[in-house]
């Protein structure tokens, strides 16, 4: 049987609904009220195993798996601090890490006379080599306090080598294993999970021939999204009104508005600032490590959460609807005849249930 283009984007569009479905931190388009009553209904009574990945930069080798899971009865509850099960593994650093460090040390040995040597041909935009680039990206990214080495990742995150270390694929398969362990009803959540460590590991799988599907099956809720589409519109509501606390979730800056300069309070996500004002505070040196991170992210998380709530418990905060999309609410509904930004926000909340 022919298969037609409109067939093909049918078939698309359902396989795009299923991920979406699967992602309960969903949450543009809803009033904060309706956000929370969703996130409740679908989310209390699940098994939430927070877990998090340590790796040698975007593409380099995952070093460290961490995960906490947490039977969760009541979001809006207190912090879980008793997990009803834990994974931590060390990853032994591969042939090629190996390699890659040893070629990257012995240019660090050399990285001033290499820049010394070239750094006149690179102002007069010469032709310069692939060592003299590699160090002045190191030089820049250690002015900027950033790691950039092998072994640079390896001090940050605290990655100390053990006889205890597995292998990549070892590593990955016990991973693996461990959350198919845990039974149904289970929830992958973590910061930044959607978009970078969970497509690691599903990659990882396809490179070194582990089934991952189990996992790749599961629910899933990113804390970072759960800031970007609902924390963060209700923090700037309380900052509007001169909450001091939700200030700090902003910075001053410059961005270009319909061709023009305006300054904007934009919002900061990453889980240092969650750390620093719902953590253990800005005195506490994040260690970067997979499970000390993912303990952090538990504790703030749910602080923040207890918060949101006690601050959506205000009609005019609960009930805005300053931040509905009405265009895109009505092309994920495929309803054009809903207008006004509330039947859109229920009619999401609804249609994400089923």
């Amino acid at each position: 049987m022919k298969i037609t283009r409109q067939d093909l984007r049918r078939i698309i569009k359902e396989e795009l609904q299923t991920v979406m479905d699967e992602d309960y931190s969903m949450l543009s388009n809803m009033t904060p009220g309706d956000a929370l009553a969703y996130m409740e209904e679908n989310l209390n009574g699940k098994t939430w195993v927070f877990w998090d990945l340590e790796t040698i930069g975007f593409k380099g080798q995952i070093t460290q798996y961490g995960a906490l899971a947490f039977k969760i009865d009541d979001i809006a509850g207190p912090a879980p601090s008793k997990p009803v099960s834990s994974f931590e593994v060390n990853v032994a650093l591969s042939e090629a890490t190996k390699e890659q460090m040893a070629k990257e040390q012995a240019l660090v040995a050399r990285a001033d006379e290499i820049y010394n040597a070239e750094i006149d041909a690179y102002q007069a935009e010469q032709e310069v080599s692939d060592e003299f680039k590699f160090v002045r990206s190191m030089k820049k990214a250690h002015e900027n306090g950033r790691p950039h080495t092998v072994k640079d990742m390896l001090d940050y995150t605290h990655h100390t080598p053990s006889e205890s270390d597995m292998g990549e694929k070892e590593a990955l398969q016990q991973f693996v294993d461990w959350f198919t362990g845990l039974g149904d009803n289970i929830l992958s959540a973590g910061h930044n999970i959607i978009s970078f460590d969970r497509r690691r590991i599903i990659a990882e799988g396809q490179r070194l021939g582990v089934d991952t599907s189990v996992f790749e099956d599961l629910d899933v809720f990113d804390t970072l999204k759960f800031q970007r589409e609902l924390m963060q519109n209700v923090a700037r509501e309380m900052m509007e009104r001169g909450d001091e606390k939700m200030t700090k979730f902003f910075r001053e800056t410059e961005k270009k508005v319909k061709g023009e300069i305006k300054k904007v309070m934009a919002f900061n996500g990453k889980l240092q600032k969650m750390m620093d004002l719902y953590g253990p505070g800005p005195d506490y040196i994040q260690l970067h490590t997979a499970v000390d991170d993912t303990k952090q992210l538990v504790e703030a998380f749910f602080k923040i959460y207890a918060d949101v709530k006690k601050f959506v418990e205000n009609p005019e905060i609960g009930d805005t609807t300053r931040y509905i999309n009405v265009k895109k609410g009505q092309k994920e509904l495929g309803r054009k005849d809903l207008e006004d930004p509330r039947d859109i926000s229920r009619a999401i909340s609804d249609f994400r249930r089923d």
